[in-house]
Order: structure tokens, then sequence, then C-alpha cells
């Protein structure tokens, strides 16, 4: 499972919108679709923001 898979499983298993997570992660939308549908990987920060807005551990981070 790529990292974006796992971001977007994350956040719709948490039940919370993109925007949500773009304002999180301090992107906007059509990066969060970068990410999540052309493999852009997130930076460490983006990630850690992500974690701590969805209260969720990442299994698959490389």
């Amino acid at each position: 499972m790529k990292i974006g898979q796992e971001l977007e499983m994350i956040r719709e298993l948490r039940n919370l919108s993109v925007i949500d997570i773009c304002n999180a992660m301090g992107i906007t939308e059509s990066e969060y679709r970068h990410m999540i549908y052309r493999n852009r990987r997130p930076t460490i920060y983006q990630l850690i923001m992500f974690i701590i807005a969805t209260q969720h551990h990442l299994e698959f981070v490389k």
C-alpha cells in the first residue's frame, strides 16, 4: 500500500473531510489529490500534522 492510499483510507475511517485534512497539513485540495493519486510523498511536517489531525498512526511509511 502506498502512503497516499493509507492517508486516504485513514481519512475515510475517521470520517474527516478533505478540507479538514488539507487545512491540517497546510496544503491545497489539488496538492492532496496529487499525494493520493500520483504518489507525491508528503513532507515530515505534513505527516506529523496528519497524525495529529486524525489521531491515528501510520503503518506503511517507508
